[in-house]
């Protein structure tokens, strides 16, 4: 596995990551919404149910990201590497 692919693993875990934290956050506000639901304060529900919103489509989107890293960068190949004639290695330039 060359550097690229690892740094991409990386990159997917750490996205991976925040998805599943957001989505950790969606629930906990979900439960608070539930409790103040029951308590009856509803001055709090509105707030919750916009927190709620904003995390579970954070982590949609931090989901479609991972998706999108995973399908794309991991075929492509790399514009400066050994093997394309017009990356000069002596001077790290790419003369087209």
């Amino acid at each position: 596995m060359n550097t690229q692919h690892l740094l991409i693993h990386i990159l997917a875990a750490v996205v991976l990551s925040t998805s599943i934290i957001y989505f950790i956050l969606a629930s906990n506000e979900y439960k608070s919404l539930v409790e103040f639901a029951a308590e009856g304060l509803d001055g709090e529900i509105s707030e919750l149910q916009i927190e709620i919103a904003l995390f579970a489509g954070s982590a949609i989107i931090y989901l479609g990201l991972l998706g999108w890293i995973l399908v794309k960068k991991l075929k492509s190949t790399t514009l400066f590497n050994s093997d394309n004639p017009f990356y000069d290695t002596n001077n790290y330039i790419c003369s087209i």
